[in-house]
């Protein structure tokens, strides 16, 4: 998870629970909706030659109710995803209005590559 301290003590605040060592495996729904999103247990394998120890699975997992999932698909514009589900963009910059909506319903956007409508914020 690439953030400052200040990042992390600031999700903390907002109430984010952190779980260390887990990586999303499955997302679970009924009628269209999510309930669970199922993940699996991670530990420090080996390390490589710079010394860093990378996260490999476990044969373990656990579920989390959960109501909404949210994809953060890194620090740079993920153009693909973008283009190939049809959503309003510009290089990869999101248009979205000021409740963060795409122009994809039930579709929204945030953080750095999202850009705000004129006068939204």
């Amino acid at each position: 998870m690439p953030c400052t301290e200040k990042e992390l003590d600031i999700a903390k605040l907002d109430g984010c629970k952190i779980i260390w060592l887990a990586a999303p495996k499955e997302v679970k729904g009924e009628s269209g909706k999510v309930t669970q999103l199922v993940c699996q247990v991670m530990k420090l394998g080996d390390a490589d030659a710079s010394g860093r120890r990378s996260p490999v699975e476990t044969k373990e997992t656990f579920s989390l109710e959960v109501d909404m999932v949210i994809k953060a698909t890194g620090q740079k514009p993920f153009e693909e995803l973008v283009t190939k589900n049809q959503i309003k963009n510009t290089k990869g910059k999101i248009a979205i209005d000021s409740s963060t909506a795409t122009n994809i319903k039930g579709v929204f956007a945030g953080g750095d590559c999202g850009k705000w409508r004129q006068g939204s914020g």
